[in-house]
Order: C-alpha cells, then sequence, then structure tokens
C-alpha cells in the first residue's frame, strides 16, 4: 500500500497503480458479506469519473480484491485515481471556488439522474488538478463507512445525509447541509450516535442560518432552512438551485461577537426545550392515536407507491414481438424505463448499462454545452450538419420470429439483426461495456457494429418480457465517413450503406426533428 485515504488507498497489484476501497472486513468475514453481491452482478463497483471542465463522464469499476498485509483487511479495486475525498476538502479550509464547482455537478447529478443518491462527503473523490470527480455508489460506501466504527459513520454519514431521502432530494439536502456548515463552521443537526442525529433531524432540532448572522437578510437563509427543516407549504417554492450556487461568500468564516454568541447559545436551549417537551408528548400518546397515525401513514405511502407504479410503463396488453421491438427502441431513444419494463429480473443489464453511461455522458454534455448530445441515427440523418453532431442508436433492425413460436404458449424466441452506431472507439475497445465516456465523447469518425441477439421470451404474469439476451454476433464493420458529408457536396450522390439508416428510419427521424421544432416554437403576440 502506497499512499492511504482512509477509507481508500493507492496500491500496486498487477504491476500497476489502483485505487482501492477498504471493506473493513477479512477474508472469512468478507467471503459471507453482500459485498459480493456487486460481483456476482458483473458490473463491479460503481462509481462515476466526471470532468469538472467538459461535462465528460466514465464508470470507475472495481471487480478484484486483495487482502491488505498489514490488517488483513479485503481492499476491492480498481483504475487508479488518486485524489482527496471531499470530507478532507471541506474540513481543511475549503476553497470556495472548488465547492463551487462541486456543487455544479453535484446539482447536475440531482436533477438530470434521480436514481442516483447521495453518498456523503467521504463518497466522492477530488482529483489534485482540481479537475477530475469521481463520485461512488451511495450503497458501496455506506456498506464500506459501517464496517470502520461508529465514529466514523457518524461523522463521514449521518452527519451530512438525511435517513430517509433518496435520488434528488437525497442530493438537495446534503448540498444544502454542506453550505450550512460552511456558512456557521457547525453542522444542522448534531448528535453522538446515528439515533441522535436522526431523531433531531425529525423533531427538528435546528438553529435557523440566520440566527448566526442578525444583521444580514438573505433569501439563501430562507432556501437553505426550508429545505434543512423540510416544512410543508402550500407556497414552498421548487429548490432555486442557481441560488445555492450564488451563496453570499462575504459571510463565509466571519468572525461573530461574544454577544451573538450567547444568542445562539440562549436559542439552542429554548429551542431544545421545545423539542424535549414534543418528545415526550409523541412518545406518551395512547396506543389507538399512535396506530391512527401509523394508519394514515401507511395509506399515504400505499397512495405514492400506486402511483409511482401508476406511471411506470408496462408490457400489459403487448405481444411477445411488440416488447422485443420496443425494447430495442429503446436503445435509441436512451429509454431506461422502457428497457427495464420489457426485461425480467435483468435480462437487459448489458444494454441498460451502456445507454445509462450514455445518457449520463449525454446529461453532462448538455448542462454543459446547453446542446443536444445525442441524435438517433435517423434524427442524424435529417440535420443540415451532421458532421458537427454525435449519433448513437440502432440501424436497420429486422426481428425474426423462431418457426416453432406457438403464441398460446408461455414462451417465444426471436431472432435479431442490427447496426449500433456510436462515436468512433478504438478497435482494442471492441467490447462495448469497456467504453469510456471519453471515448464515447469523440466526434468523428462513427463506429459501427454488427450485432446478432437471440431474444428469449416469457409470460408473466400475462405480460411478456424478456427472459434472456444471447449475442451471437458483435463485430465492428468498416464505415465509409464520405457518408456523413456526401449530401452537403455539391455533385456527389447519396450513396447507401449496409449500417446507415434505411430510408424508414430517416422519415421516422424527420418527423421527430419537426415534432421537436414545432414544440420548441413560441405563439405569436
Amino acid at each position: 500500500m502506497n499512499k492511504s485515504m482512509g477509507l481508500f488507498s493507492n496500491i500496486r497489484a498487477d504491476g500497476k497503480e489502483h485505487l482501492a476501497v477498504n471493506t473493513g472486513l477479512d477474508s472469512r468475514a468478507y467471503s459471507k458479506s453482500t459485498f459480493l453481491n456487486f460481483k456476482d452482478k458483473g458490473n463491479g463497483l460503481k462509481g462515476i469519473i466526471i470532468d469538472m471542465e467538459t461535462g465528460g463522464t466514465e464508470a470507475w469499476q472495481a471487480d478484484k480484491s486483495i487482502e491488505a498485509e498489514n490488517t488483513g483487511d479485503i481492499l476491492i479495486y480498481g483504475d487508479n485515481f488518486p485524489a482527496t475525498t471531499l470530507y478532507d476538502i471541506l474540513n481543511n479550509g475549503a476553497e470556495i471556488t472548488l465547492i463551487q464547482k462541486i456543487f455544479s455537478i453535484l446539482i447536475t447529478i440531482a436533477s438530470e439522474t434521480p436514481d442516483f443518491s447521495a453518498p456523503g462527503p467521504e463518497g466522492i473523490l477530488i482529483s489534485p488538478n482540481r479537475k477530475k470527480i469521481l463520485i461512488f455508489d451511495k450503497d458501496f460506501i455506506l456498506r464500506c463507512i459501517r464496517q470502520h466504527g461508529e465514529t466514523d459513520f457518524v461523522e463521514k454519514f449521518c452527519k451530512w445525509c438525511h435517513p430517509g431521502l433518496e435520488g434528488k432530494w437525497s442530493f438537495v439536502f446534503f448540498l444544502a447541509v454542506i453550505e450550512y456548515y460552511l456558512l456557521t463552521e457547525t453542522f444542522p443537526f448534531q448528535g453522538k450516535t446515528q439515533e441522535e442525529i436522526h431523531e433531531n433531524i425529525i423533531y427538528g432540532d435546528y438553529v435557523p442560518v440566520g440566527k448566526f448572522f442578525p444583521g444580514l437578510d438573505s433569501e439563501i437563509f430562507t432556501t437553505l432552512d426550508s429545505i434543512l427543516q423540510r416544512k410543508k407549504s402550500k407556497n414552498k417554492p421548487e429548490v432555486n438551485y442557481e441560488l445555492l450556487l450564488k451563496s453570499n461568500l462575504t459571510i463565509f468564516r466571519l468572525n461573530k461577537t461574544e454577544e451573538e454568541k450567547e444568542s445562539i447559545c440562549e436559542f439552542k436551549i429554548k429551542n431544545r426545550r421545545k423539542i424535549s417537551l414534543k418528545k415526550f408528548f409523541i412518545k406518551n400518546k395512547s396506543g389507538l392515536k399512535v396506530l391512527a397515525v401509523s394508519l394514515a401513514l401507511v395509506a399515504l405511502a400505499v397512495v405514492f407507491i400506486l402511483q409511482d407504479y401508476k406511471n411506470r410503463p408496462t408490457t400489459k396488453g403487448m405481444s411477445d414481438l411488440q416488447v422485443v421491438y420496443k425494447f430495442y427502441d429503446s436503445i435509441s431513444n436512451l429509454d431506461q424505463n422502457w428497457i427495464t419494463a420489457c426485461s425480467y429480473e435483468g435480462s437487459g443489464d448489458y444494454y441498460s448499462q451502456l445507454i445509462t453511461n450514455i445518457y449520463v455522458t449525454g446529461k453532462m454534455r448538455e448542462s454543459i454545452k446547453r446542446e443536444r448530445a445525442f441524435y438517433t441515427p435517423g434524427e442524424w440523418a435529417n440535420l443540415e450538419n451532421p458532421h458537427e453532431k454525435n449519433v448513437f442508436g440502432i440501424t436497420r433492425f429486422t426481428v425474426t420470429p423462431d418457426e416453432k413460436n406457438d403464441q398460446r404458449g408461455i414462451t417465444s424466441v426471436y431472432y435479431t439483426d442490427f447496426y449500433l452506431l456510436i462515436p468512433q472507439i478504438s478497435s482494442s475497445y471492441a467490447e462495448l461495456h469497456t467504453i469510456s465516456a471519453d471515448e464515447l465523447m469523440n466526434y468523428y469518425p462513427l463506429s459501427a457494429f454488427h450485432y446478432k441477439d437471440i431474444v428469449n421470451m416469457i409470460r408473466v404474469k400475462g405480460q411478456w418480457k424478456i427472459h434472456s439476451i444471447i449475442n451471437t454476433e458483435r463485430k465492428e464493420v468498416a464505415v465509409d465517413s464520405d457518408y456523413y458529408f456526401m449530401h452537403n457536396i455539391p455533385g456527389k450522390e447519396t450513396k447507401e450503406v449496409v449500417w446507415g439508416p434505411s430510408q424508414a428510419e430517416i422519415e421516422t427521424g424527420r418527423k421527430k426533428i419537426e415534432a421537436y421544432k414545432a414544440s420548441i416554437l413560441l405563439p405569436d403576440d
């Protein structure tokens, strides 16, 4: 082990440097733990590396393990990424400009990738040159931190993250805690244990930011208090992300007078008396009232669950052939929801992981460049400047049913044949799951891969799903780059190539572009 970073370390293995994560478990405990679930899925540990200047992304994965010589702990490791944790940066004189860059990235993650949750400051690494940031999977980091003791768990996660929030709102709360900490040099919710902190969050044992700066009237304070206290109000506005970015830097680390410090202490004492009284009454209500509240909460939860379920796409009423078409169409459209809806028990994971990487890369690019990141092949063929745009998606898609298929049965088999277009990658990266985001962001020329899949279908609870996908061919084909520019060069005739979009796909793309243009036109005054 070369350099320790607490939970993380830089190690040398297999003849090169790696970033390792300490699981806190010895080999025996590790073999029985849930850490192996990450490897069972074939994806390794998930993390996203984001270029803070360009917005480009790439996956960080760890699918190997080694035993630490000095402690016997099992380390899970992947590609090297020398870095400092956000936790250490925040506790060693945070650079405000760097914090604002990090805020910008995390705000984009929160608003564009709703399934991603805040991992806390220990789960975010920043490179020494301050140009790249690595954000880890929350569940994995949480497992690791727990194994390193209660103190680390409280200091590096519980004080920063809300226990009941996932996705977008977990990041919103996390960002608000960081801002509160930078403004006040203390945490909004105090406690020595996980239970104490969570209880204080629930009961609102909280000092509003304005109490620290009685002479200032700032909208930032109102926004932070609204997020951290999560008070329900009919007029509560949506979170103003831009306001969080435009923090009033002049009030960071201000020295407070003794009178102001005394005022804060008095408020804390009075507030905790109220909280204690509130806790007493709540904990001593009659069983009937507690039951009534519980039933109300359960009913509310059921409503939310049913509403969420209702909004999800479903293959109900679709034939097996329609499900196959919908699945592959969703790849070009980067529609993760439909891929999941068409799949049974992770059968579409290969394509799901591929479009997830593309989707995140695209959203990062759109947030920075303010332009659409990728076009489907059919749309791209209709552009006036195709050589300036990125294209991703399927062309020449055909599907053939197995002659033994029986629509009255519960299984069926289909054979698909298509080309997948992506920005060019080197020949050494022919396996798509190794494509990095940086390579995906290259403009031209393009790479085309010829695919053949065997799609096994199954009827589950009255709905057709894809039970498994067996790939029988995944071959890179030669691409004639002149094709891109042919219709823009006078005197040349457009020629059709095997990997290019068909006339039907081009026509569908034309209609999509026209619909998009119509949707953004403003009505005349």
